[in-house]
Parts: structure tokens; sequence; C-alpha cells
């Protein structure tokens, strides 16, 4: 049964509004009982957004506005509702959803939709309710886009993840060290070596020499210095420009250590299995190690 109503909505400015109008990305839905969906959609103006739609299910009346991926215009009206007595988190009333953009190509590739899906179940993990954040909003429409495009084949779309994993850590300010050496702070260019190992927990890399010497964090499979010298260039740049020279098997490595970056530096990220990847062949979901961060709600 639908709980009570419990207050009116709360705009991410601070300020009480009757209704929300914003466009959004609907990360995951989930049914609740026979008829209705909960909604999260991550919004250009207020962030990410839990509501209940109700009739969804059933009714024609949003389509394809609430499929996962879709960019939509959201409206959402009345007071917020809570499901049930025995917790305090509410949702408010989605009340209408026009589709913007239907990346039409995910469903079509088993490794888009993978690693589309991950785009937005990390965004979902690793963001505040009622929060905006405009830069990854951003991101998160041009991951999306690429992803979706025809032109990107499916064997460079670890390389896309690199890149959007990197920048979704730079708009939470926890990129980690990747130009030198933790422990003797030599560059890429300056080690002898042909490999780095990954250190999550600090923050960055090793070189062979150091690790080797070093008890502490050592996690996940080396990286060939040859594809961080290839993909560092790429990360200043908008994502459009990640590297598409990189496949999927030679860049998994780089991926798993920023993957396992994530869980350790933002928090949200580590706390449970990330689902998406199970479509992502070579990728493993499961946290390689567990990570301190506290969940976000």
């Amino acid at each position: 049964m639908l709980g009570k109503t419990d207050g009116v909505i709360l705009h991410a400015g601070g300020k009480h509004v009757d209704r929300i109008e914003d466009l959004g990305i609907i990360l995951k839905t989930q049914r609740y009982h026979d008829r209705d969906l909960i909604v999260s959609a991550f919004t250009e103006k207020n962030g990410r957004i839990s509501a209940f739609a109700r009739n969804a299910i059933q009714s024609r009346r949003f389509g394809s506005a609430l499929d996962p991926t879709t960019a939509s215009e959201l409206s959402f009206g009345g007071r917020s509702i809570k499901l049930t007595d025995f917790t305090e988190d509410s949702l408010l009333s989605l009340e209408s959803a026009e589709p913007r953009k239907v990346f039409s190509q995910l469903s079509k590739d088993i490794e888009r939709l993978g690693i589309a899906s991950f785009f937005c179940e990390i965004v979902l993990k690793t963001t505040m309710k009622m929060r905006p954040y405009p830069d990854l909003f951003r991101l998160l429409g041009h991951g999306l886009d690429l992803a979706n495009e025809k032109e990107t084949h499916s064997r460079n779309l670890i390389s896309l993840g690199c890149t959007f994993l990197y920048k979704l850590l730079q708009t939470h300010g926890a990129q980690p060290k990747i130009t030198r050496c933790l422990r003797c702070e030599l560059s890429l260019t300056e080690i002898p070596q042909t490999f780095v190992h990954p250190q999550p927990v600090d923050g960055g890399w090793a070189c062979s020499a150091c690790s080797d010497r070093s008890t502490g964090d050592r996690r996940g499979d080396p990286v060939p210095v040859s594809i961080f010298m290839e993909w560092l260039p790429t990360i200043t740049e908008s994502i459009r420009n990640y590297s598409r020279n990189l496949g999927n098997t030679e860049t998994l490595p780089l991926f798993q250590f920023l993957l396992e970056h994530t869980r350790f530096h933002v928090p949200g990220a580590g706390d449970s299995v990330i689902q998406s990847l199970t479509f992502i062949p070579g990728v493993d979901g499961k946290p390689l190690i567990n990570p301190p961060q506290p969940s976000l709600t």
C-alpha cells in the first residue's frame, strides 16, 4: 500500500516549490507491486531524484521515457511520498515524462549496453539526492552518446570507460596521482620498467622496483607503461577525444585500477557489487578489497 504524503518538495536550491520540471537521465527503475515504478533519475538542475511513478507499468502515458539511459523531460509535482512508515526515505511524485533522446543503439549490443549501464550505476552510487552536479550531468550525457554512436567500436569501450571514470573522479576531487611513482617520484618516462603496479589505497601507482620493496598496498594486475602513455593525453580533453587506439583487453588493467581507486576514494562506490559490470567481458564487478568509504543517501 502506498504510504502517506509527508511534505512539499524541497528544490535543490533550498526553496519549497510546488513542481519541479527538469531534464533527466533515467538511471534505474524498480517495480513496486503490480502497477507502479520507483524511478531514479539524474537531472540537470536538481541532481539525483527518486520518484514514484504511479501506474507506470500498465499505463502507456510514460512510454519509453522511463527506460534506463533515456534522457527525458520530467515533471515532478504534488507532495513527497513515503512508501512505508518504517523508513525516513521519501519520493517525489512523477507526474509526466517525455523522451528527449533515446539511445537506440545500446539495446542492440550487450557490450554497449553494459558500459552505458555502468555509467548510470556508478553515477547513482556516487551522488547525493537533490544536489546538482552540472559537470557530471554533462559527462554522463556525453558518455551515453559515445557508447551509442555507430562510430564507436565495441573493442574501444573499455578505453571510453577509463576516460569516463577519470573524469568522474575529477568531479569528486578524487583523481589518482598517475604521472609519477608514489614511492620514488620517478615519472612514467623515467622509470626503466615496462609495467607499473596499482596502489589504490594510496591513490596512485608504484614502479616495479618500489612495488617489490613495498609490503603495503599492491592490488590488481600491473598496467603497461605504454597503455598509460597512450591514454594520458586524452584526460585533459573532452571525453569525446578518448583514445580509440586502445582495445578492451589491453586497457582492462587500467580500467580495474581506476575502478578500484573509485571504490576507495569516492563515497558510495565501494559498498556493493556493481551489477552492470557483469555484462562487460573480463571485468569483475565485485570489490577486490574492502573500501572504507561510507554509502551515500
